[in-house]
C-alpha cells in the first residue's frame, strides 16, 4: 500500500509540474504571450520614431513656409493658379 500512496504521490507532482510549465509558458501572463507583447512593444518603438520624424520634417516645412515669402508665391503659383493683378495664368495639361 505505501508503494501505491507513493506511485500516486509521483504521479500528482509530475501533473503539477506538467500545468505549471503549461501555465508558465501557455498561459495569459506566460512566456508567449510576453514575448508577442515584446515584439509589439518594439513594433510601437519604431512607429513613434518614424511618426517623430515626420513631425520634424512638417515642422521645419512650416517654419520655411513662414519665414520664406519666395516659397509662399511659389506655392500659391503653382498649386493655387494665383496672379497678380497684372498677369495672366495659363494651364497646359
Amino acid at each position: 500500500m505505501i508503494i501505491t500512496k507513493r506511485l500516486w504521490l509521483r504521479l500528482f507532482f509530475g501533473l503539477e509540474v506538467i500545468c505549471f510549465l503549461g501555465f508558465y509558458f501557455f498561459g495569459a501572463q506566460g512566456i508567449v504571450n510576453l514575448l508577442h507583447r515584446k515584439k509589439y512593444n518594439q513594433q510601437l518603438v519604431q512607429e513613434k520614431i518614424r511618426l517623430q520624424e515626420s513631425i520634424k520634417e512638417l515642422e521645419s516645412s512650416i517654419n520655411l513656409w513662414q519665414t520664406d515669402s519666395f516659397l509662399k508665391e511659389k506655392m500659391a503659383r503653382e498649386q493655387l493658379y494665383m496672379a497678380r493683378p497684372e498677369e495672366l495664368v495659363y494651364v497646359i495639361q
